[in-house]
């Protein structure tokens, strides 16, 4: 049973508070569980972030597509290829030949020469998906 204990503030009002742990035992435990839950969610606040970067990390980038073909060809080579790659393209030429030249770039006979694209940080993946890509352009 609950106990009441009078505490005096310095204006002399006198204060009724209900002591909810009549024994030391009880009020031990309490605190104990509590700290034993505040350690169970700081180690689920910072293992939830934890584990989902290292799933970010370890999970494969998602295989390109031709959309992420004709997005790089809309930023990065349209304005010397043409709206559908019919300058300076041989399509006739075989993929990996061409996805050779996307990747280490090419020296024209007069300006502007081909970038090497793997030094801007380009796949072979994404070179082959670029190549499919200009190579369906009519």
């Amino acid at each position: 049973m609950p106990t009441v204990v009078f505490l005096n503030i310095s204006g002399g009002t006198t204060i009724a508070q209900e002591q909810m742990f009549p024994f030391k035992g009880q009020q031990r435990s309490f605190i104990q569980e509590g700290t034993a839950m505040m350690k169970k969610i700081a180690a689920a606040l910072i293992g939830i972030p934890l584990v989902a970067g290292a799933l970010l990390i370890s999970v494969p980038a998602r295989a390109t597509s031709d959309d992420d073909g004709a997005a790089m060809y809309n930023t990065k080579c349209k304005m010397c290829h043409g709206a559908t790659a019919e300058k300076k393209m041989d399509k006739t030429k075989a993929d990996d030949a061409l996805v050779q030249t996307v990747l280490d770039g090419k020296t024209a006979e007069k300006p502007p020469n081909m970038p090497a694209f793997k030094d801007k940080g380009l796949t072979p993946d994404q070179a082959k998906a670029l190549v499919a890509y200009m190579k369906s352009l009519k």
